[in-house]
């Protein structure tokens, strides 16, 4: 008889690791999880800065063409009423 409470004992320690062993791997599938969507967002974070820099580099570069056309511009004016000076 002393056998069969060391059998059922077994079993239930048995089934305790299997049961430690399933909680074990949800954490470690959890964690992992984690880790991909933090890699995912700082992925997503570095597109959106490269975007920002994209646009203000562009706008600067807009802002620079603009000013350039309208030193042109006045450029010309000032020729053209020189010009007019000496005519």
């Amino acid at each position: 008889m002393s056998e069969i409470p060391s059998a059922t004992q077994q079993i239930q320690g048995a089934q305790e690791v299997s049961l430690d062993s399933q909680q074990q791997q949800q954490v470690r599938d959890a964690r992992e999880q984690r880790a991909e969507r933090r890699a995912e967002q700082q992925a997503e974070a570095g597109e959106k800065r490269e975007t920002c820099v994209d646009d203000r580099r562009e706008a600067r570069a807009a802002l620079a063409q603009n000013q350039q056309a309208h030193r042109e511009e006045r450029t010309s004016q000032a020729q053209e009423a020189q010009r007019e000076e000496a005519v």
